[in-house]
């Protein structure tokens, strides 16, 4: 009968083993030494072509491994705890390339072999490797699924992303003193991620960019050992369904949108972050949002898609946001946002059940206001809004007039506004000219346009026709003096107001950097000022 398997654990007594011990088993196939005490294998071993499977694990006094190019068969290599045993015998393991599992945890070598011919490889363990300070190259090894280097002395590795390594699930660098976590490990690589260790950050407390997103993570050790993280993301973590404590005092931006299995948040969570600046929970299945109040430092706050929120009275005490997204939320109304002056970009898409807007007269720096799908009626007065670019009113179905308005993207209302000329900083004016009932601004209210055009960086055109399907004009006349051409000639206005288009927009947009915005105009007596 042909020996295929041998085990010979725990026996302490046996201190060497004769050369020709292999000698007749040479179909053997899986060979498994536990804790004996042997300082070198029989030379017979290296002739086992067939063996697919050698564990000598505990082998505390092996000093010595030869050549294994014989074993190119080998698909498990298992040296844990040869903490004796200072080299790996080969220099390169395409001579192994079937080799799917490799452990020397626990062992004296220093440097791991060139490892870019054993594609095969899933499991690379140097757990406790007290001599092994840098990680070679992995990036061939696309199907790696685990990679232990805890408590090693690796400070360093050649790559510095697992950008290949899209089989990855699990990655220990627990006690150790790399001072950096693959940048990109959800582009994606780890996107296989389910659990990390407890102690896996013990070591790491300069890290300052932890970036998860899109792993399967469910929940995270504790993130108390890291002083210094700056910048935690979690966006796309689907089965996260717990945070951690979150007590970094330094931590200036936290994303966890798209967490669609985190329901709920405890109120301390946010308590001791004051520095956070960027908070991000768009799309979060959260039924109720935690106590925000004393994030007074955010200069950004996304809560789109969180359909459980109906007030948001704590964004009163934020003075220094610039960016707030309350879209398609349940939100009934706006608090006071008389405190927040430095507001740039306010999002209310699709909020269905408001109606109204609170003053916005001191919210000089607004750029962008986006209502659209929004209930709003009426809006409140705009005219102090110098640097508003953008304003978009679509599918405003209630909103029925409005006053001093001076941009815009509409498509319901039929009265167009006055005191466009005051919005110096508008980038886009767009106006329909596809509704019939369209009333233009009373000439009498247009007081703005005593500067000549190129003084207000405007530039005007006078188009005639339009190339089917692509907006582009047939023919354009491009210039401010076309505005004196119009006063002198004001029957060509009357004649051809039927397909006559007038384009009011930025001079850098005119040379088709941008495409410019057209309005039909029906009563041309402001040009005259």
């Amino acid at each position: 009968m042909t020996l295929t398997v041998l085990e010979v654990s725990g026996s302490c007594l046996i201190e060497s083993i004769p050369d020709n011990f292999f000698q007749q088993m040479t179909q053997l196939r899986s060979l498994h030494f536990s804790d004996l005490q042997i300082q070198v294998l029989p030379k017979s071993f290296y002739d086992l072509t067939e063996l697919r499977w050698l564990i000598l694990k505990g082998l505390s006094h092996l000093t010595e491994l030869k050549s294994l190019k014989k074993c190119q068969k080998l698909m498990v290599v298992d040296l844990s705890g040869a903490a004796s045993l200072p080299t790996f015998p080969e220099k390169n393991l395409k001579s192994l390339p079937k080799l799917q599992t490799l452990n020397l945890s626990n062992t004296k070598i220093k440097s791991l072999p060139i490892l870019h011919e054993t594609k095969e490889l899933t499991h690379l363990s140097v757990s406790g490797c007290r001599n092994m300070d840098r990680l070679p190259s992995i990036r061939s090894l696309t199907n790696l699924q685990v990679l232990d280097v805890s408590w090693s002395a690796i400070m360093d590795s050649q790559d510095k992303s697992f950008e290949i390594n899209s089989s990855l699930k699990i990655l220990d660098l627990s006690g150790t003193a790399i001072p950096w976590v693959p940048f990109n490990i959800s582009k994606p690589c780890a996107c296989n991620l389910v659990k990390i260790e407890a102690k896996f950050f013990d070591c790491l407390e300069k890290l300052r960019v932890l970036n998860l997103s899109k792993t399967k993570v469910k929940d995270l050790p504790c993130l108390s050992p890291l002083k210094n993280l700056h910048q935690l993301l979690l966006s796309g973590c689907l089965n996260l369904e717990k945070l951690p404590s979150l007590a970094s005092r330094k931590l200036e931006e936290l994303d966890l949108s798209n967490c669609q299995a985190l329901t709920m948040i405890e109120d301390v969570s946010f308590q001791h972050l004051p520095r956070l600046r960027r908070l991000i929970l768009s799309n979060a299945e959260i039924e109720r949002l935690p106590d925000l109040n004393s994030l007074s430092n955010l200069e950004e706050l996304n809560l789109s898609g969180v359909i459980s929120i109906e007030r948001v009275d704590f964004i009163e005490h934020m003075s220094k946001l610039q960016h707030l997204n309350l879209s398609e939320t349940l939100l009934e109304q706006l608090p006071s946002l008389s405190n927040l002056k430095g507001l740039k970009h306010l999002f209310l898409r699709a909020c269905q059940q408001l109606e109204a807007l609170p003053p916005l007269e001191v919210h000089h720096n607004l750029e962008t206001l986006d209502l659209s799908q929004t209930a709003i009626t009426q809006l409140p007065f705009l005219g102090n809004l110098s640097n508003l670019r953008t304003l978009l009113l679509n599918d405003c179905p209630s909103l029925e007039d409005f006053e001093n308005l001076e941009m815009l993207h509409i498509s319901q209302v039929e009265n167009l506004p006055c005191g466009i000329s005051n919005l110096t900083q508008l980038q886009c004016l767009a106006l329909p000219s596809k509704k019939k009932n369209i009333q233009a601004a009373d000439s009498n209210k247009v007081t703005g346009w005593h500067q000549k055009p190129s003084e207000l960086h405007w530039s005007f055109s006078i188009v005639d026709g339009m190339v089917s399907n692509t907006g582009r004009a047939l023919i354009s006349y491009n210039d401010s003096l076309f505005v004196e051409f119009l006063g002198s000639n004001p029957s060509l206005l009357d004649t051809t107001s039927n397909h006559l288009l007038i384009s009011v927009h930025p001079i850098e947009v005119q040379n088709g950097a941008e495409d410019l915005v057209l309005c039909l105009i029906k009563s041309y007596s402001f040009l005259q000022h």
